[in-house]
């Protein structure tokens, strides 16, 4: 098959050709980041990066591999990369972290058995002000978002 023919192919199938390399593209430089050496830390989630020196150099060396087919594919299809909006990550997961918080109310947690009336006491009022922060997080990117329009 020649490359022209291949290159005049419909807008849905190259849409959903560059959906799913978009997806393959974002993993992979996630699986960069580890490669590098890079650990996420909070006070309740971390990561413990422990790949050795020569998976880290394995791990790089054949992710630059997929991405040159990468790169094959989309100059061959005229394929056009993803651009996320990260203001936009950031209010979709705030949001939906907001209906994951609130669950964690001991109105919510008698469901897993009785829940102590001090555990309620102490939990509900920092939930309440964690939801408060959240959807200030999700004003402050409505208020990026908007600030990009003009």
């Amino acid at each position: 098959m020649k490359k022209q023919n291949i290159s005049r192919i419909s807008e849905n199938h190259r849409r959903t050709i560059s959906v799913r390399l978009s997806l393959l593209d974002e993993i992979l430089c996630e699986y960069e980041r580890i490669a590098n050496g890079e650990e996420n830390r909070g006070v309740m989630y971390e990561e413990e990066n422990t790949l050795s020196n020569k998976q880290r150099i394995r791990l790089k060396q054949t992710i630059s591999e997929i991405r040159e087919i990468i790169s094959q594919i989309k100059e061959t299809l005229f394929l056009k990369p993803k651009k996320e909006n990260l203001a936009n990550k950031i209010w979709s997961s705030a949001s939906s972290l907001w209906e994951v918080l609130v669950e964690t109310e001991s109105k919510y947690l008698k469901g897993y058995g009785e829940v102590p009336e001090s555990l309620a006491e102490f939990l509900d009022p920092k939930v309440k002000e964690i939801t408060r922060h959240l959807t200030s997080i999700v004003e402050i990117m409505r208020k990026t978002d908007a600030a990009k329009e003009f």
